[in-house]
């Protein structure tokens, strides 16, 4: 794969996907505070990032911790 030209696709897990039957709820996330996204919600979608054209998946990290974003630990 040629680097120089990949495309690039950084996730912030809490908030991309909660999963299929979960998503199929209303969910409405905003401000600092946990949303519930996880890495089943990116495994599962990973048909529609293919379809964007992403070549290479940057993750947030996934650690327990007190904010939303994973960089708390």
């Amino acid at each position: 794969m040629d680097l120089k030209n990949a495309v690039f696709y950084n996730i912030l897990i809490d908030r991309f996907s909660r999963g299929k039957e979960l998503d199929k709820e209303d969910w409405s996330c905003d401000g600092p505070k946990f949303c519930g996204g996880n890495l089943k919600g990116i495994t599962e979608r990973l048909d529609y990032l293919k379809d964007l054209g992403v070549d290479i998946l940057l993750l947030t990290p996934f650690n327990k911790g007190i904010e939303y974003h994973g960089y708390h630990t």
